[in-house]
């Protein structure tokens, strides 16, 4: 019985091998992965360019003869009640064109009611006055301006939860009459910056990933499409060769091979004669070429330099070395 179980399991593992992909379908998967680089960059930056867009505005205006307006609005967002990170922005621009001179200041309100405006229970009033002494569950919803200037706007920006809000701008004075006053407000919320700011964070996120792949597979693919050429056996007999003899150079001789210089070699590189008093043919008697091994030699120069062609014996003379294939 355990022998058919081993013999099952066999199979099923055989038949599951995952073949092998061609360089054509490796191709494929990288303009795949690059695509999603652009995809998911070109998602989160849309995301973001949505989340700074504000879905929703309005414009009250405080007319002479009325000292205050107000508006209902609505709000949605995430319902997640209490100050966090998930609260909804809103920017008020108030722009006081005209004011009389007794007007002392500027109350900028947003009371959350389930009636708005509309409610006669007293909410907004005691909610008023909890938010001008700073005891309101939720204190992000109230500003004052000082003593307002004509010809100025003054930024106000709130932090509320989702819900139904009365929005209330109300000009105090010390006289009841408000002829004169007129005063602009410009309201812009962003109930969706959160939700979008998170999900075009996470798609930046993807788009770092896939660019990271997506470099992986072109090294990958470009080094089955463009191997390696294989080095030449002048390049092989220089790579032979010990470093201390490749620094040298031609600046003085290399130090001697592991099977040391040949005995009828010289000792050591001659005293360089004034290049006036060199002869050609001196200079050619004097050539001397040192076994490298494998028949390779290199050509030693009278002034103890090394010429850094690769010779071969061929009839009993020394033949620069050349490439078949070159």
């Amino acid at each position: 019985m355990s022998e058919e179980i081993t013999e099952e399991t066999t199979v099923v593992s055989d038949e599951e091998e995952i073949p092998e992909m061609t360089i054509e379908e490796r191709q494929e998967a990288l303009k795949k992965s690059r695509w999603n680089v652009f995809m998911y960059l070109g998602l989160a930056v849309v995301l973001f360019g949505f989340a700074l867009y504000p879905f929703m505005s309005l414009n009250l205006h405080v007319d002479e003869g009325v000292g205050s307006i107000e508006e209902t609005v609505t709000v949605w967002a995430l319902p997640i009640p209490g100050e966090d990170i998930t609260d909804i922005p809103v920017d008020i621009e108030i722009i006081v064109q005209a004011i009389p001179t007794d007007v002392q200041n500027i109350e900028v309100f947003m009371i959350e009611t389930k009636e708005g405006c509309w409610a006669t229970d007293g909410t907004i009033q005691d909610e008023q006055t909890k938010l001008r002494n700073g005891v309101s569950e939720h204190p992000n919803s109230y500003h004052i301006i000082e003593n307002p200037v004509e010809s100025q706007s003054y930024e106000i920006e709130f932090k509320v939860d989702p819900g139904i809000y009365c929005i209330r701008v109300v000009v105090d004075t010390t006289g009841e009459d408000f002829a004169g006053v007129n005063v602009e407000s410009q309201i812009d919320m962003y109930p969706t910056q959160f939700p979008l700011a998170l999900i075009g964070a996470v798609s930046l996120l993807l788009s770092a990933f896939a660019f990271i792949g997506a470099q992986k597979n072109g090294k990958f693919v470009k080094s089955l499409i463009e191997p390696k050429e294989e080095p030449s056996i002048e390049e092989s007999v220089l790579a032979q060769t010990s470093s201390a003899r490749i620094t040298a150079g031609p600046r003085g001789p290399p130090t001697p091979g592991p099977s040391g210089p040949p005995q009828s070699g010289p000792s050591g590189p001659p005293v360089a004669e004034p290049a006036s008093n060199v002869q050609p043919e001196a200079e050619a008697e004097s050539d001397v070429y040192e076994d490298q091994g494998d028949g390779w030699f290199f050509r030693k120069l009278p002034d103890g330099a090394y010429d850094q062609t690769v010779y071969e014996i061929v009839d009993g003379q020394y033949i620069p070395y050349v490439d078949p294939d070159a």
